[in-house]
């Protein structure tokens, strides 16, 4: 199905300033050490975001949407997961999924990615089996040695089914505090959040979330 991106960037200062003093600033920029830029490890996604995540570079805002059942959150997860295990830290909160979804998700995409290969549905305990598969101990093992290892970001989730845009900006600023190094946040399920105070039209509310995110 078709798929729709939009790109912006989220609310800062930018305050004027005199000819010299921005072209110091160009200066800096263009002296200053660059930090490589960070794959999703999602191809496509990467070409769109010319390249993936740069540090150098914050503030943006992407927005991808399509209709029901394309496969948003799954690619969200694994762009997610694709940055976290090339060396970001991110946060995902899904308005639907809960905690245990999206982490199950999350190490349903890792396990393919590493070679022990467990489906998001035996992780999420929907199958008629009620024993562990032997591929999980070495997911579980795998895991672990990753994400005590350099080079190798954080995977935070968190599942909110009441949360608007303040309550997400909360989190957001929240996160940031606790880990300055925060690279990217996916906000799964967007169009489901609960609603802000003065909006009658969903549009123009939804709008206004995202210009308030």
């Amino acid at each position: 199905g078709a798929v729709g991106r939009g790109r912006g960037r989220v609310r800062g200062d930018e305050s004027g300033g005199t000819r010299a003093s921005m072209c110091d600033e160009l200066e800096e920029v263009m002296t200053a050490e660059k930090q490589q830029v960070i794959s999703t490890g999602v191809r496509a996604l990467d070409i769109d975001l010319q390249g993936g995540i740069n540090p150098d570079d914050p503030g943006k805002l992407n927005v991808i949407g399509a209709r029901t059942r394309v496969g948003k959150t799954t690619l969200g997860v694994a762009a997610a997961m694709g940055l976290c295990m090339n060396g970001a830290h991110v946060l995902f909160i899904s308005c639907e999924l809960s905690r245990r979804e999206i982490m199950a998700r999350g190490l349903a995409h890792y396990s393919k990615r590493r070679g022990c290969k467990v489906p998001g549905w035996v992780i999420e305990g929907r199958g008629n089996k009620k024993t562990v598969p032997p591929e999980f101990s070495r997911l579980r093992e795998t895991w672990a040695n990753d994400i005590q290892s350099e080079g190798f970001g954080s995977f935070t989730v968190r599942g909110d089914f009441q949360a608007n845009a303040e309550v997400m900006g909360e989190y957001i600023y929240a996160a940031k505090a606790q880990n300055p190094e925060l690279s990217a946040v996916f906000i799964d399920h967007f169009h489901i959040m609960s609603s802000l105070k003065g909006y009658s039209n969903r549009s123009q509310e939804m709008e206004a979330g995202a210009l308030y995110l």
